[in-house]
């Protein structure tokens, strides 16, 4: 701090002013500092800097219980707080718009080589690099090793907002939402002028085309139940010919209303996207009947897992499941009619676990080996995962009326290659 006493000419006292080196006034220092160390002069115990203290400095009464409050205001009731503020001021002031600039030389193949480079879509591979410490605009020499084996930089076009962007598979079908960036692409660019850029993908507009493609590692990327649902089935509406954008702004303002995105999809997994679009959302709606949340993020790899959850998707929400029973007999039972059984089970996907039950028909084939086939499903029941499973299975038959059970234990799940 700087402390002014302003006296008249025989000493007697006028008023005191305290300029606190804080905020603007410490940015000033700073700023000098930086200009001196870019212009290589060191020897800064010969610099002087000057502050107009009327209008920088806090005026108080020139005595000591003045002086003494001046301080007291400047400083707080919290000393440590102050101390932190003031290290992150001097840490920080200055570089709120960054703070490492580059400079990269690079080849540039042609006009749409250009846009994706400027896009965000493909990589700088620099030529020559050089990178430098912006501080209140003023750089110098960077000395850091952040770009030490840098052998790409990605840039990122300027944000004007936020946008949502709603992918349809065609009329009354549900829809995949997200909440994405808007960027504009620089002026000198003639193509393309919008690109919405999501954690998952990255949509480019060029009207009247229009360009969906996602980004990362899809396997690996570990992603919520909701996001991987939403994504996927985005995907297999895309993949199908039929997908549909429909773009508004956070004020409500309507960007782009069912854009149809005709280019063909390309990728892993295309054939799968319907079977893993109603799994997912068929697993969403029994942990929302059992009353089950799932927040846990997961990789590809768990929904390849799956079997088992799978299986009761199949059974309690598919009206012609493609899952079914064979037995080669059914112990202490002579049939020739059909019978009714309860089977039940317990499953999970990530961290979200049910137990449920489903009534079983089971008819005699005439053939052999396996003598009797399941023919129709009935859903009985969906909890979150019970402790006791073979109690909750015999409640569950006897609330049903049925006295043959399929235990799981005795169940060996055969998944087609």
């Amino acid at each position: 701090m700087i402390v002014v006493f302003r006296l008249r000419s025989d000493g007697e006292p006028v008023a005191g002013y305290l300029i606190h080196l804080l905020g603007d006034e410490l940015a000033r220092i700073l700023k000098r500092l930086r200009q001196a160390e870019a212009e290589q002069r060191f020897d800064i115990n010969h610099a002087s800097i000057s502050f107009d203290y009327v209008k920088s400095g806090r005026h108080f009464t020139l005595t000591p219980d003045g002086l003494r409050g001046a301080l007291e205001k400047a400083c707080g009731s919290d000393p440590t707080a102050y101390i932190t503020e003031k290290h992150r001021q001097l840490a920080e002031l200055g570089y709120e718009a960054g703070t490492i600039e580059a400079e990269a030389l690079f080849w540039i193949e042609g006009p749409e080589h250009l846009n994706r480079v400027m896009l965000g879509l493909a990589p700088i591979k620099p030529k020559r690099l050089a990178a430098f410490d912006a501080r209140f605009g003023v750089r110098i020499p960077y000395k850091g090793n952040l770009f030490d084996g840098v052998e790409e930089l990605m840039l990122t076009p300027p944000t004007v907002g936020r946008c949502r962007v709603a992918i349809r598979g065609g009329p009354f079908t549900t829809a995949s939402v997200f909440d994405t960036d808007l960027h504009v692409t620089p002026p000198f660019l003639s193509a393309p002028r919008l690109v919405l850029r999501h954690a998952d993908f990255i949509i480019t507009l060029e009207p009247p085309r229009v360009s969906f493609e996602t980004t990362g590692t899809f396997d690996e990327c570990g992603r919520t139940l909701d996001e991987w649902t939403a994504l996927i089935r985005a995907l297999c509406y895309l993949a199908s010919g039929t997908g549909t954008l429909s773009i508004t702004r956070e004020s409500g303002e309507v960007v782009a209303s069912s854009l149809p995105v005709t280019a063909p999809l390309d990728g892993p997994y295309l054939g799968q996207l319907p079977d893993l679009t109603r799994f997912l959302e068929g697993w969403q709606q029994l942990i929302v009947k059992a009353g089950v949340t799932s927040v846990a993020r997961f990789p590809m790899d768990t929904i390849w897992d799956g079997k088992e959850a799978g299986l009761a998707v199949d059974l309690l929400l598919n009206p012609q499941p493609r899952g079914y029973f064979e037995f080669e007999s059914l112990e202490g039972l002579r049939i020739e009619e059909a019978v009714d059984a309860v089977y039940f089970n317990s499953c999970a996907l990530a961290d979200a676990s049910i137990s449920y039950s489903v009534r079983v028909t089971l008819e005699p084939t005439g053939e052999l080996p396996w003598r009797y086939r399941s023919t129709r499903f009935q859903p009985l029941d969906v909890q979150p995962a019970v402790l006791d499973l073979d109690e909750y299975g015999a409640e569950r038959a006897a609330a049903s009326g049925i006295a043959v059970l399929i235990n799981p234990a005795n169940v060996t799940l055969a998944v087609p290659s």
